[in-house]
C-alpha cells in the first residue's frame, strides 16, 4: 500500500513495473478510497507523511501502518530532516513538536528529524527493532518489520 500518494501517480506505476503484483494507494485527500484500509498488505510506503502532521496525528499514522500489514510485512518511512525544515520554509512558530511554516498562501505543520529520533519514535510507538536504510540528503529513510 502506498500510503500519503498526495498527486503522486508515477510511484504506482514504477512500483508495479519493479514487480509488485499489485499496489493500492490510498491518501485522504486525492486517493479516499477507505476501502484499501480494510485490507493487510506485504508492504507499505509512506514517504513525507509522518513529518507534516503533529504527534497525536502520527500516532494515528503509525496505527493504520501496523494495522495495514500482515504479520512480517514490511513499512518503508521516510520522513523530512531537520536541515529542510529549519531552512527551506519560512517558520511562523513553534508548535508541538515541530513548526508552523509558510508555504505559498497556506499555513501548515512541518517536523525536521535526526535519524536517532525517527527511530527512537517508531520504536517507542510501534515497537520492534526499525532500521535505517539511508539517508537522502538530511532525510531518513527506515524500514520496520511487523512482528
Amino acid at each position: 500500500m502506498h500510503l500519503g500518494t498526495g498527486l503522486d501517480n508515477l510511484a504506482k506505476q514504477l512500483l508495479i513495473e519493479s514487480g509488485c503484483a499489485e499496489v493500492a494507494d490510498y491518501d485522504p485527500n486525492f486517493y479516499p478510497d477507505t476501502s484499501v484500509l480494510e485490507r493487510q498488505y506485504g508492504a507499505v510506503i509512506a514517504n513525507y507523511v509522518l513529518n507534516i502532521v503533529p504527534l497525536d496525528d502520527r500516532k494515528d499514522i503509525y496505527k493504520l501502518i501496523k494495522d495495514a500489514l500482515k504479520k512480517n510485512g514490511i513499512a518503508y518511512l521516510t520522513v523530512q530532516g531537520i536541515w529542510p525544515v529549519k531552512n527551506k520554509y519560512k517558520i511562523i512558530k513553534e508548535y508541538e513538536d515541530g513548526y508552523l511554516i509558510k508555504t505559498g498562501y497556506n499555513t501548515t505543520f512541518r517536523k525536521g528529524y535526526s535519524k536517532e529520533e525517527f527511530l527512537k519514535e517508531i520504536k517507542q510507538i510501534l515497537g520492534g527493532n526499525p532500521r535505517l536504510i539511508t539517508m537522502f540528503y538530511s532525510n531518513p529513510f527506515v524500514q520496520w518489520v511487523k512482528q
